[in-house]
């Protein structure tokens, strides 16, 4: 079980890695040395690209890092029958791999190592992981899954991840590129894992328990907070008390027709706010901010990709004329390729969608903290410390962003138009793609079904891969506006979004 906490736990698994006075020293030199009032240049794409493919973007160091020689080996520790398929098949070995955590090989991007991983040039012998490694997945197509950066890695499975690297270096230590301070980082990673679990299900986490906690490492300026890093260090509490729940990742192509950032829209859409999830020690943030607005501008140049499979072109049309009537106030327009999207808020009460990202997600605390910083410095300072609702997304490319609510646990457009029918548990097919129901292709199951699936199961990675909806920041309940519909016309709208 994981959490944004088991974002911390990789935080605290690099902190506790880098407990060295020398590491000590250096974080609180150079984070002492920023400079925030460089000028800045128009943004650039391509250079934006190139950050997020090569540059210290990371999440955070510690279990989240690989290493070339971890890359060839974590095989070792798959179970049996795996491990068999990989004998059988040396030359798939690192496509084995890469589906068993739901990385994404692209040797366009990389050829050695996954997507959202990036080779530090001060850790020769480290791929740390980046923002590519969620917010760069596949869309289905007639031939198969295809790479789109900006499209929510759905399948990734960070935790049992985290879990093999440390099987690797417990029972093949020759194979592995863990540290003596790595493993003594693991009970610290193991209570934080209990304390606030996440990414219960693949391809859905939550970065914000780390970033609060990294958050409280930094002073308002970017500088080391080292008492705060002291507490941290010995295994105590540091958080503002944000309790995030697992949420499925925002699709990139969208970002342009916002203008508040995040599901509750707490933040407005600025450049330096990207740095709120890259806030751990070693990242020199007051160093970013032109790499902060080059990603900006590659991110808002992202176009949503096209519906590749065929379209009753007659039930989309009428399709259209039921959300410009229904739809359109909450999700915008979308007529002759012009997006004109409202940025509204649905408040909690009459959307009814889950409430745990709302309501504890990010604190109060959180938020004003993230006012004070060089963060939000220069900005419009628009932070808005609580909010009542949820923002209604954009809905550009909505066919390729399943699964679907800011939690995914609606594994269908079909679902998300038929309230009634949406499955409690469910385990996807991540390589097939429902046609009719416009999303992840999924087989439904009953508690008891699932129960006794996860009995014969003894790989934590499988029993990640049911959906379970009575988890808590898990339900799929709420944004119940479509059961006002005919049948007909719900279907006729299915078929329209696919147009979009």
């Amino acid at each position: 079980m994981v959490d944004p906490e088991g974002h911390v736990r990789m935080v605290i698994a690099g902190l506790i890695r880098q407990i060295s006075l020398f590491s000590i020293i250096s974080f609180f030199a150079g984070l002492c040395a920023y400079s925030h009032d460089r000028p800045l240049l128009p943004g650039d794409p391509q250079m934006g690209l190139n950050a997020l493919i090569n540059d210290n973007m990371a999440v955070g160091p510690g279990l989240t890092t690989l290493s070339e020689k971890e890359w060839d080996n974590l095989w070792l520790v798959f179970p049996e029958k795996l491990k068999q398929e990989v004998l059988a098949n040396p030359g798939r070995k690192h496509q084995i791999t890469a589906e068993r955590y739901g990385f994404v090989l692209a040797p366009e991007i990389h050829v050695k190592r996954p997507v959202g991983f990036f080779s530090n040039p001060k850790k020769s012998d480290k791929w740390e992981m980046n923002c590519m490694a969620c917010h760069a997945g596949t869309v289905p197509s007639p031939t198969g899954p295809q790479f789109v950066i900006g499209a929510p890695n759905n399948n990734l499975d960070l935790m049992g991840f985290m879990q093999d690297r440390i099987r690797l270096a417990i029972h093949y230590p020759t194979r592995s590129s863990f540290t003596l301070q790595d493993f003594v980082s693991i009970p610290l990673y193991k209570k934080i894992l209990n304390d606030n679990p996440s990414n219960l299900t693949r391809g859905t986490f939550n970065v914000w328990r780390t970033a609060d906690i990294y958050l409280n490492l930094r002073n308002p300026d970017l500088s080391l907070n080292a008492i705060n890093l002291g507490w941290l260090l010995i295994g105590k509490s540091v958080s503002y008390g944000s309790q995030p729940a697992d949420m499925d990742p925002p699709t990139w192509w969208n970002t342009k027709f916002r203008n508040r950032l995040w599901i509750d829209g707490f933040a407005p859409k600025e450049a330096k706010m990207n740095a709120l999830q890259i806030m751990h020690p070693e990242n020199p943030i007051g160093e970013m901010e032109q790499t902060f607005v080059d990603v900006l501008s590659f991110i808002e140049q992202i176009e949503a990709p096209r519906y590749p499979f065929p379209i009753v072109t007659s039930a989309a049309e009428r399709g259209r004329k039921v959300f410009h009537n229904k739809c359109h106030h909450c999700h915008g327009s979308y007529e002759n390729q012009v997006v004109d999207y409202p940025n509204k808020t649905i408040p909690l009460e009459q959307l009814g969608t889950d409430p745990v990202r709302l309501l504890t997600g990010l604190s109060t605390e959180y938020k004003r903290a993230v006012k004070d910083t060089w963060v939000a410095q220069g900005g419009s300072g628009d932070i808005r410390d609580k909010a009542d609702g949820y923002m209604a997304p954009p809905l550009t490319g909505v066919w390729a962003s399943a699964p679907y609510f800011h939690n995914g646990s609606v594994p269908t457009l079909h679902g998300v138009l038929f309230p009634d029918q949406r499955p409690k548990i469910w385990k996807a097919n991540h390589s097939r793609y429902d046609e009719a129901k416009g999303g992840l292709l999924v087989e439904e199951y009953t508690r008891e079904q699932m129960a006794s699936a996860n009995r014969s199961e003894n790989d934590s990675i499988e029993k990640r891969r049911y959906y379970d909806t009575s988890l808590n920041g898990k339900s799929n309940a709420g944004h119940t506006f479509p059961a006002r519909l005919s049948i007909e016309e719900r279907m006729d709208l299915l078929e329209f979004l696919k147009t979009l």
